[in-house]
């Protein structure tokens, strides 16, 4: 972890003020460049105790068994037991860089998503160490996908049609047309990674040039149906969600 990489620096009265403020922004201390270099020193190495003390607590709490997946854009997910009740989840594990506002701005779209059913359940979140714990799913939609020869069931378009639906009416724009955001547990669709989510509003919507408040099914949808097409899918995955789609969009896109 970051704590044991900056330990092996050893700051000390010997590191230049240079170096401390490199590892005080590393670690997220506010306003570093205007400490004293002994004030500094003395911030530094409270804030490491700190985040050691937190490390051997999430490490006494969870056991990490493998990693789920590729490595995303923002990080890796872990397949993780939690060592009190042994249940299995699922935990996002950050770059170290990632701000505590918008760990919390994700964590926030994804509660309220899950609550209407779309998104997976958070179980627990912690800011310093950067990251989200989750209730598993089984698989991705992409394997889904692949399994039936490139083809997406009418029951899974529905299912898409009706995330988005629900999204916009929670005012979350998702952000994200990845088909490796779409996972699936006990045969339910499930939305994931909020990293790119806004709150739409009329400031979000000029920005994008949407057409309605429903930035969701305006442009979710459509990159959707797009991202199918680059993967070579049948006519048949999208012929339902294209009946969502502007006329004058199915043309100008050959989504025929």
């Amino acid at each position: 972890n970051l704590y044991s990489v900056i330990k092996m620096s050893k700051p000390s009265t010997k590191t230049s003020l240079l170096e401390l403020q490199k590892i005080a922004k590393k670690i997220n201390i506010k306003y570093y460049d205007e400490y004293l270099k002994k004030d500094l020193l003395k911030k530094v190495l409270l804030e490491l105790e700190r985040r050691e003390k937190e490390n051997k607590k999430v490490e006494k709490k969870y056991e990490v068994k493998e990693q789920l997946g590729n490595k995303g854009k923002e990080g890796k997910t872990f397949l993780v037991i939690d060592n009190k009740f042994k249940c299995e989840y699922a935990m996002k594990k950050f770059r170290s860089n990632k701000s505590g506002e918008k760990l919390l701005k994700e964590v926030s779209f994804q509660r309220k998503c899950s609550e209407v059913g779309i998104s997976p359940k958070i179980v627990d979140f912690n800011i310093s160490e950067k990251f989200i714990v989750m209730e598993q799913m089984d698989y991705h939609l992409t394997d889904e996908i692949t399994f039936n020869g490139g083809l997406l069931s009418d029951k899974r378009q529905k299912e898409l049609i009706n995330i988005f639906q629900k999204l916009d009416k929670l005012k979350i724009f998702h952000g994200d047309a990845n088909l490796l955001n779409y996972m699936v547990k006990d045969d339910k669709l499930y939305i994931i990674d909020f990293g790119m989510s806004d709150t739409i509003n009329q400031k979000l919507t000029e920005k994008v040039k949407g057409k309605s408040i429903n930035l969701n099914m305006e442009f979710m949808l459509l990159g959707f149906i797009l991202k199918l097409k680059e993967s070579n899918c049948p006519k048949e995955s999208y012929k339902i969600l294209k009946d969502y789609i502007p006329k004058e969009e199915v043309k100008r896109f050959s989504i025929l």
